[in-house]
């Protein structure tokens, strides 16, 4: 019995900051994946199904650019909030990655799983992309005389 692997839609679907539009679309999914099992021998009516809402799921999806900046954004983020744990002797070295992750995703926003993912894996930033921001970072960082982030080292 041949079922559709749904893990890239996963990906996509986690893409999405409103919590509504992923509960809506992971119930969609859900569905899908019953009538697939439902209808192991219909092959015709489970493309159809999986097309249907593999469209649904891509219109949407936010802009690739979109989805680039809220990546940046992310890194910037959670790259501060990791760091000012550090300037408190609340780091990495004394705490748990999951817990620190989550302590950003309530900030921020962002997933706790794509944080902890993106910190595990560990980043970088690039002048180009992230230059003008890390800068501005900085400078507020260095009014409240903190360590400022290095765009050079890799988190």
């Amino acid at each position: 019995m041949n079922h559709f692997n749904f893990t890239e839609l996963m990906c996509k679907v986690d893409q999405f900051n409103d919590l509504y539009t992923k509960q809506l679309l992971l119930y969609e999914a859900r569905a899908i994946y019953e009538q697939t099992v439902l209808y192991a021998d219909d092959y015709l009516k489970q493309i159809e199904s999986a097309l249907t809402y593999f469209q649904k799921v891509n219109e949407l999806s936010p802009p690739a650019d979109e989805v680039r900046q809220k990546s940046n954004n992310l890194k910037i983020a959670t790259c501060i909030i990791f760091e000012m744990l550090n300037f408190l002797g609340k780091g990495k070295n004394v705490n748990d990655l999951t817990n620190m992750s989550l302590l950003a995703s309530i900030v921020t926003g962002f997933s706790k799983d794509n944080i902890l993912n993106t910190v595990q894996k560990g980043f970088h930033f690039s002048k180009q992309y992230h230059g003008v921001i890390i800068q501005e970072v900085n400078d507020v960082l260095q009014r409240l005389q903190m360590p400022l982030i290095d765009i050079a080292k890799k988190y």
